[in-house]
């Protein structure tokens, strides 16, 4: 265990310095692999003075989070690669950051998958969500159907939504959309767009919204920083399943 904690901790304290290059200081879990291989060298370094109780409890700690981590990112890998269906209803996009000269790339790679599934599938309505951050200048859903009209979908095929916050309130106020369409979101087909780590955990969170006939569609940015959001998925899809499941009112994570 020494080796591997050594290994393992050096290996999470250069990805953590990467990912702090490319996306700076203004996220708290920006910082969470870059402690973690610290804490893991840290490990390492005291294990020879360790009691062989104290070795066999972080041994089996070790063994049970990275079991439990495995089946969670399982599950959520699942919902990424599963296909989508031809022919729904409507088509959700969940907003993302936007900037000055537009969306960011996590955002624009969901833009222009709906707007792929949506060339292939003439009937379906796309909902674009997001309202205006503060250090916004547009609301992200505005931003979303601009785009989405610029590539050649037409006004009247897209439904914008801009005061959403979070990924709970695009959903459900997408789902206020939908009823007020005189659809009903229990039995109309839903695809679901977003990038492709948080796909597992918006489709929770539609089922908790009402939605029964889901289906997901996801979008890749850059791949160095693949890892760290599957990462941050397990941690967001533990909290909003207690949240959702234990205190219903709380408000879940983007």
């Amino acid at each position: 265990m020494k080796t591997f904690y050594r290994i393992t901790g050096l290996i999470c304290a250069v990805y953590g310095m990467v990912i702090l290059g490319i996306l700076g200081m203004g996220g708290v879990f920006n910082f969470f692999f870059l402690a973690a291989g610290l804490f893991l060298m840290a490990l390492s370094l005291l294990w020879d003075r360790m009691s062989v109780t104290l070795k066999k409890g972080l041994t089996a700690l070790t063994v049970v989070l990275g079991m439990l981590f495995l089946i969670i990112e399982g599950i959520i890998i699942h919902d990424a690669v599963s296909p989508t269906g031809e022919n729904a209803d409507y088509v959700i996009v969940l907003g993302a950051r936007v900037r000055k000269d537009g969306p960011t790339v996590d955002f624009k790679a969901r833009i222009e998958a709906a707007y792929r599934y949506a060339h292939d599938n003439e009937r379906v309505m796309i909902i674009t969500t997001g309202g205006k951050g503060d250090d916004e200048h547009m609301a992200e859903a505005l931003v979303a159907k601009n785009y989405l009209m610029n590539m050649g979908i037409p006004e009247d095929r897209i439904i914008y939504e801009d005061r959403s916050t979070n990924t709970q309130e695009n959903i459900e106020n997408s789902r206020m959309l939908i009823e007020g369409r005189g659809d009903d979101p229990e039995t109309s087909r839903v695809v679901i767009v977003s990038a492709s780590y948080h796909l597992c955990r918006a489709r929770f969170i539609a089922g908790r919204m009402g939605f029964r006939n889901v289906e997901t569609l996801g979008s890749n940015g850059l791949m160095i920083l693949m890892p760290h959001y599957y990462t941050r998925e397990f941690f967001a899809l533990i909290k909003d399943f207690v949240d959702l499941t234990f205190f219903e009112n709380q408000t879940v994570l983007n």
